[in-house]
């Protein structure tokens, strides 16, 4: 069985990850166990991000998966993510990886030293544990990208992302709003993304958006407008709050 700590005080994300090496074939459990913040989510993702498997929910959370190598072949890296649904509270507990064998019984959160996990800084801010829609799962893949992202990338996305919130901001009437869109599209051929990943996350969320837009010109009574603004709250928490130099 590994450990790892989770540790974050009152007003920070709490969003960490793990590397999962599935050196055997079988059921793995995956247990989060923690105080001080009421709602978290747990998730397993390949090598490319798709999320395999999610859970959310109170203390303890528990994802049992049967992963099974290729035959001859050593199995892929996965990635174990942790996230509360907000950074009210210190947060306290241990994340616990148990490969198979005998049923997993969580341990005390003193029983032996627990490596620290490592968080999820930049972009822990946009997880929605509990949204399942597109947005949701963009804004889920952006936060992700940006957690290996490079100086120079975080401040293209914290760019891109200054435009988009400050237009959902904005209030726009839809069609007004979807023309103002396609200029944001514009500017992508302008100033291009500087990665595949990053490129591809940031299109997801303005596809997204541009969805929701659709949505709300056609005068249904399905929150559109109500999860733009969101949207652009979620995007306002990349701000850096001091000059970013050259490290991230």
């Amino acid at each position: 069985m590994r450990r790892y700590r989770l540790d974050a005080a009152d007003g920070l994300p709490g969003a960490y990850r793990v590397s999962v090496h599935p050196d055997k074939g079988g059921a793995w459990h995956f247990i989060a166990d923690w105080e001080g913040r009421a709602v978290a989510g747990l998730w397993l993702e390949d090598k490319q991000g798709k999320t395999l498997m999610r859970k959310v929910g109170a203390s303890p959370l528990r994802l049992d998966a049967r992963i099974e190598p290729p035959e001859g072949k050593r199995a892929e890296k996965l990635v174990l993510r942790f996230a509360p649904t907000t950074s009210r509270g210190v947060l306290t507990g241990v994340l616990e990886i148990h490969p198979p064998g005998k049923p997993p019984q969580p341990a005390a959160r003193d029983a032996e030293p627990a490596s620290p996990a490592r968080p999820l800084a930049l972009g822990a801010c946009l997880l929605e544990p509990g949204r399942e829609d597109a947005a949701g799962r963009a804004l889920e893949r952006l936060a992700v990208v940006l957690a290996e992202a490079d100086a120079s990338s975080r401040r293209w996305v914290r760019r891109q992302a200054g435009k988009l919130r400050d237009l959902l901001a904005e209030a726009l009437e839809p069609r007004r709003l979807r023309r103002r869109l396609d200029e944001s599209w514009e500017r992508l051929r302008l100033d291009p993304p500087p990665g595949e990943e990053i490129g591809r996350s940031w299109r997801a969320l303005l596809a997204s958006v541009e969805d929701l837009v659709r949505r709300q010109s056609a005068r249904r009574k399905n929150g559109a407008g109500p999860r733009l603004q969101q949207i652009g709250a979620l995007l306002g928490c990349l701000e850096p709050q001091a000059e970013e130099g050259g490290s991230p």
